[in-house]
Parts: structure tokens; C-alpha cells; sequence
């Protein structure tokens, strides 16, 4: 449910941001392209996660390598989720300065 909706959501986000604010640039286009799998990969990172901390609840003791297991995968999803949004409030921001100098500019929209 909710963590196949987030991973969709991103990665069409950076997708879409990729195509549209910042296709002209190669750089930027890639990673937003990256960015876009990162999400999807970070929706698996979610999982491990997961499935770290329920093995950590069945343990009488939690082990340091269910805990570290389940801290890096978390690590990994949310550094992953983190640049994701980064790179979509960018191309927002973007977006909003190129209207604001057309709309200066006196140009049309």
C-alpha cells in the first residue's frame, strides 16, 4: 500500500522534473533519471528494513547485526528519499524563478 504509493510518487516526480525543468541540462536530466530508480530502490531498503525489525522483534536479544542491518537499510531508504525531494523542490524552485522573470519581463507565460 502505502510504501508502493511513495516509491511511485517519487520516482514519477523525479521523472517528471527530469522532463520537464531540467531536460535541456544533461547533468541534472540523468539525475533525475537516477534519482527516479533511486526511489524505486529505496522502497526495497524499506523492506529490508522491515523485515530487520521484525526479525528483531521474534529475539528474546537483538542481535547487532539485525540491528545494524535494519539501521543501514534505513539509512539507505531515507538518504535515497532525501535527495529524491531535494532534487523535486529544486526543479519547483526553478520553475517558480523562470515564471517570476516572465512574468518581469512582461513576457507571457
Amino acid at each position: 500500500g502505502f510504501l508502493t504509493f511513495y516509491a511511485l510518487l517519487l520516482s514519477l516526480g523525479c521523472m517528471f522534473a527530469a522532463d520537464g525543468r531540467f531536460r535541456q541540462a544533461r547533468v541534472t536530466r540523468a539525475l533525475g533519471l537516477l534519482l527516479a530508480w533511486g526511489s524505486l530502490i529505496a522502497a526495497v531498503a524499506d523492506i529490508g528494513a522491515n523485515l530487520a525489525m521484525l526479525r528483531m522483534l521474534g529475539q528474546k536479544t537483538v542481535t547487532s547485526l539485525a540491528l545494524s542491518t535494519a539501521k543501514t537499510f534505513a539509512y539507505i531508504e531515507f538518504f535515497l528519499i532525501g535527495l529524491a525531494l531535494i532534487y523535486m523542490i529544486a526543479a519547483m524552485i526553478v520553475a517558480l524563478l523562470d515564471q517570476a522573470l516572465v512574468h518581469s519581463a512582461g513576457g507571457d507565460p
